[in-house]
C-alpha cells in the first residue's frame, strides 16, 4: 500500500476517534480506570454522576481551535507522504525509441537483406538494436497500378515438345494471371506478333522467347529501334533460351545494355547437359526456389558486360566434359570453352543486370524443352524475374503456380511426331 494510503487511513482514524458519533469520547472513558481517566483541557468534566439510563449522556465536545489543529496536522502528514509516493511509484526509465518512417511502400534497406540499395547507416544502427522482422506494410486505399507485361513467343521450330514458344508463353501467362492477378496485365502475342506501338510505351517488361540470331523477333523492322526508345524509360527486358543471340554486329550493343548479357555463337555453346544449381544467391528473383537440377540445352560461356558490372549471376554451374564432344564450331566449341570446362570454371546460365537509367533484365539460356516448365523451382524463378523486371513486387515465397499434365499439353504447335527409330540388330 503506498504512503499516501496509509497517511489517509491514519488521519481518518484519529478524525473519527476525535470528532466521531456522539458517546465515543464517553465509551472510551468507560474503558478506562479512575486514576487511568484522561483530563486533557479539551474535555469537560462531568457535573454529576452518569445519569439514569432514563437519560441520555452529554455529548462530549471538542474545541474548535483544537479540531482546526487536528486538520491541519492531517494535512501536512500528507503533504510530507507525496515526495515519498513519486520516489517509490516513479516509473523506471523510458526506452530511447527511434522510429524511422520510410515514403515507400516496402522496406528497401540492407539491413532487410535488400541486395540492391545501400544503406550502410541504417544497417549499423541495426547491428547495435532490435530490428523488427515482420515488417508489414500498410497499403494504400487505392490498389497500386498493375505493371504491363509483355510476351512475345517466336515462331513454330524444332521438333515437338522443343522450342515450343508460343505454349510456352502462354503457360507462363497463366500462372501470372492466377498467382498474381492484382499485380500484373499480362498481353501475349504468338508467332512472332509484334506488339502495336501503344502497348510497346506502356510496357513495364518486354520477354521473347523465340528462335535468335538473324531471326530474332527484336531484330526485324525497326523493332531494335522501338525497344531502345522504351529501354531508356526504364522498361524490363528478358529473353529466354534462344533469344539469348543475337549477332555481333547486330543486336550486341543492346543486349549487352539491356540484359547485362547474350548469347555469342562464335563464343557460347549449347550443349545438353544436367546441370545442378546446387546453390542460389539471394535475390527477389530467387525467392521462394530451391536448388534444383534439371537436363536441358543449357548454353553457356556468355558474353557479359566488362566486369560483370551490375550483372548479378542467379544460375551457376559446372559443366561436364561431355559438353566438349563436338568439334569446333557454331556454338559447338571453340578454345576458349575448352579450356574452361577443362578447368572445371563455373558457368552462368542465368543472370539479372540493371541499368544505371533503373531499368531492369534478365537472361535465361535454358527452356529448349517444353516438360522443363514442369519444374516449379525453374517455372518459380522465371515468374519472378518477370515481377523484378517490371519493377513490382515480388512475393516473399516467390510465385507460387501448379502446373498439371494437362497443362503442358495446351496450345502446343502443330507438329509431326518424331519418326520412330528402327531398333539395331543384335550382334
Amino acid at each position: 500500500m503506498s504512503p499516501v494510503m496509509w497517511t489517509l487511513l491514519f488521519g481518518l482514524g484519529c478524525v473519527k476517534l476525535c470528532c466521531g458519533a456522539p458517546g465515543a469520547a464517553g465509551t472510551l472513558k468507560k474503558r478506562l480506570t479512575k486514576n487511568q481517566q484522561l483530563k486533557p483541557k479539551c474535555f469537560r468534566p462531568p457535573p454529576r454522576p452518569t445519569p439514569p439510563r432514563h437519560r441520555r449522556p452529554r455529548v462530549v465536545a471538542i474545541k474548535e481551535t483544537n479540531h482546526e489543529n487536528l486538520i491541519s496536522l492531517l494535512i501536512a502528514l500528507l503533504l510530507a507522504s507525496v515526495p515519498t509516493m513519486r520516489a517509490a511509484d516513479a516509473p523506471k526509465q523510458k526506452p530511447n525509441v527511434l522510429f524511422v518512417v520510410l515514403d515507400d511502400l516496402d522496406t528497401k534497406l540492407g539491413c532487410y537483406s535488400d541486395t540492391f540499395a545501400k544503406t550502410p547507416n541504417f544497417d549499423r544502427l541495426a547491428a547495435r538494436g532490435m530490428v523488427f522482422g515482420l515488417a508489414l506494410v500498410q497499403v494504400s486505399a487505392h490498389a497500386a497500378e498493375k505493371k504491363n507485361i509483355v510476351l512475345i513467343a517466336g515462331k513454330q521450330s524444332h521438333g515437338p515438345g522443343a522450342h515450343e514458344h508460343n505454349a510456352g508463353v502462354q503457360l507462363l501467362a497463366k500462372c501470372l494471371r492466377a498467382a498474381v492477378p492484382d499485380l500484373v496485365d499480362v498481353k501475349v502475342h504468338l508467332n512472332a506478333e509484334w506488339p502495336v506501338e501503344e502497348e510497346i510505351k506502356s510496357a513495364d517488361t518486354i520477354l521473347i522467347y523465340a528462335d535468335g540470331f538473324t531471326m530474332h523477333p527484336a531484330l526485324q523492322g525497326d523493332h531494335l529501334q522501338q525497344l531502345s526508345v522504351e529501354m531508356n524509360r526504364g522498361c524490363g527486358f528478358m529473353a529466354l533460351h534462344w533469344a539469348t543471340e543475337v549477332p555481333k554486329n547486330k543486336g550486341e550493343a543492346e543486349f549487352l545494355d539491356w540484359m547485362g548479357g547474350y548469347c555469342d555463337p562464335i563464343w557460347s555453346v549449347n550443349p545438353h547437359w544436367l546441370a545442378d544449381f546446387t546453390t542460389l544467391p539471394e535475390h527477389p528473383i530467387t525467392s521462394g526456389v530451391h536448388p534444383f537440377s534439371t537436363t536441358d540445352e543449357w548454353y553457356f560461356h556468355m558474353r557479359f558486360r566488362g566486369g560483370m558490372a551490375s550483372v548479378r549471376p542467379i544460375l551457376t554451374a559446372v559443366p561436364p566434359d561431355s559438353t566438349m564432344s563436338r568439334p569446333d564450331g557454331v556454338r559447338s566449341g571453340n578454345p576458349d570453352v575448352r579450356k574452361d570446362v577443362a578447368n572445371k570454371v563455373p558457368q552462368h546460365v542465368a543472370w539479372a543486370a540493371e541499368r544505371p537509367g533503373g531499368g531492369r533484365g534478365f537472361g535465361f539460356t535454358g527452356g529448349h524443352f517444353h516438360k522443363g516448365w514442369a519444374n516449379n523451382d525453374q517455372r518459380k524463378l522465371v515468374l519472378n524475374a518477370i515481377l523484378w523486371t517490371a519493377k513490382a513486387s515480388v512475393p516473399a515465397n516467390g510465385v507460387e503456380s501448379v502446373v498439371t499434365e494437362e497443362d503442358l499439353k495446351q496450345n502446343l504447335d502443330p507438329k509431326p511426331a518424331p519418326k520412330a527409330q528402327v531398333p539395331l540388330p543384335k550382334q
